[in-house]
C-alpha cells in the first residue's frame, strides 16, 4: 500500500517519480507475458528496462539491480514487490536460471500487484 506522504523518504536531490506510471508499465508488461507466454527474461528485462526509464535514474542502462531496487523503494513503492521483480530479474540475468513457468508467474503476480497498488485508479 502507498504510505503517507509524511511517512515516505525521499532521497535529497532526487527527481520526483510518478509511480502511477510505473503500475501502467507493470500492467502492460504482465498483459505482454500473459498474452505472449513470452520467455519472462525477455518480458521481465522489458518491464526493468521501462520501469527503470521510469524511476529517473541517471543511467537506466548501467544502472544495477540494487540501484533500480533502492530508486523504487525511495518513490514509495512496497519493498515486497520490488524484492521480488529484482530476484527474478537477477535469476534469469544474471544467476543462470532458466526463465521457467513459475518465475513467468511470479514476475506476473509482481507486476499486477504494483498495477493494483499504483496505476491508474489506485488508491
Amino acid at each position: 500500500m502507498r504510505g503517507d506522504d509524511e511517512d515516505e523518504e525521499t532521497v535529497p536531490g532526487a527527481p520526483q517519480v510518478d509511480v502511477s506510471e510505473i503500475g501502467a508499465v507493470a500492467g502492460r508488461a504482465a498483459r505482454r507475458i500473459e498474452r505472449n507466454g513470452g520467455e519472462p527474461d525477455n518480458e521481465v528485462y522489458r518491464a526493468w528496462k521501462a520501469m527503470t526509464d521510469h524511476l529517473n535514474l541517471p543511467n537506466p542502462a548501467t544502472s544495477t539491480p540494487t540501484e533500480f531496487a533502492d530508486a523504487a523503494v525511495a518513490a514509495g513503492m512496497e519493498s515486497a514487490d520490488v524484492a521480488e521483480l529484482t530476484r527474478l530479474f537477477e535469476e534469469v540475468r544474471y544467476g543462470g536460471h532458466t526463465p521457467t513457468d513459475e518465475r513467468e508467474s511470479r514476475a506476473v503476480s509482481a507486476l499486477r500487484r504494483i498495477e493494483r497498488t499504483y496505476g491508474e485508479g489506485a488508491v
